[in-house]
């Protein structure tokens, strides 16, 4: 197992600079840019709720390699967003379209979020992600450097609750995928949201759940890093 990366909380790196949910301004690109630019690399980067996925598409655009992406989704995040803006359910498609990626393999994505009105021969579909990995049939992913995003709503309600419409991934299975990926491929970084809206009542309101995404991130981390704090 690879342990080389180094945990970065985006909320803690853009404090000060008020984030919007869900869509964000191209035009204002060059603060995230700037800030990104600062991050050590290789990272593991906690982008917060699933509405900041958007972040993955500046992550992918500041590195120095092309990888081919590896996301972890309930959805394929490849859906229009309007001229000028990009959006949590738009950035994988603006990834494809701006060429900042090779491709992308989408595991845990209900085929309902498909995208009817966009495609791209570098997409690779598996709907269900409990299945037994097969290595053979992946086998050409690991000639290039990975990226891998993850968002927690890919997972069953079961093992966490988050503020999306969630899949049927079993945390076992996300494990041994983020597993296999580290001690197999090149990756290069890694992110993962998924977290609840930060709303103090409701975390002591429902300390469970909010204990399952401690956890959840807890053991994402320690697959790419030994020198976790929850401080960092």
């Amino acid at each position: 197992m690879k342990h080389k990366f180094q945990y970065i909380d985006f909320r803690q790196a853009m404090k000060g600079n008020n984030l919007p949910r869900k869509y964000y301004p191209l035009s204002n690109k060059v603060n995230i840019e700037k800030i990104i630019k600062l991050f050590p690399k290789p990272w593991i980067a906690f982008l917060d709720s699933g509405d900041y996925h958007y972040l993955t598409y500046f992550l992918l655009k500041n590195l120095s390699n092309k990888p081919y992406l590896i996301l972890f989704d309930n959805h394929f995040d490849m859906n229009y967003a309007p001229d000028g803006m990009l959006s949590c359910g738009s950035w994988a498609r603006q990834a494809l379209i701006d060429d900042l990626i090779k491709g992308v393999l989408v595991i845990g994505a209900s085929s309902i979020s498909k995208p009817t009105d966009f495609w791209h021969p570098g997409i690779i579909h598996i709907e269900n992600p409990n299945d037994v990995i097969n290595l053979n049939k992946y086998k050409n992913l690991f000639k290039y450097d990975l990226y891998i995003s993850i968002d927690k709503d890919v997972l069953d309600s079961s093992i966490l609750r988050t503020d999306w419409d969630q899949g049927i991934m079993k945390e076992d299975s996300l494990l041994k995928w983020l597993s296999v990926f580290n001690s197999k491929g090149k990756v290069i970084g890694v992110d993962f949201c998924g977290d609840f809206k930060r709303d103090p009542v409701l975390e002591l309101v429902d300390i469970k759940n909010k204990k399952a995404h401690e956890r959840i991130n807890r053991k994402i981390i320690n697959l790419f890093t030994e020198n976790y704090s929850k401080t960092a």
